[in-house]
């Protein structure tokens, strides 16, 4: 069983805040490109 992926672990993973990641996933506000790259990326 796979467990399901959120939020708040893709923003651990990438460094990053939860507002950031919400903020590229929703493609809203003002996000610096290295952040957004970070926070779009698969890896």
């Amino acid at each position: 069983m796979f467990k399901k992926v959120t939020i708040k672990d893709v923003a651990k993973k990438a460094g990053l805040s939860i507002s950031t990641v919400s903020l590229v996933i929703n493609n809203k506000g003002k996000v610096g490109g290295r952040d957004k790259k970070k926070g779009s990326s698969s890896n």
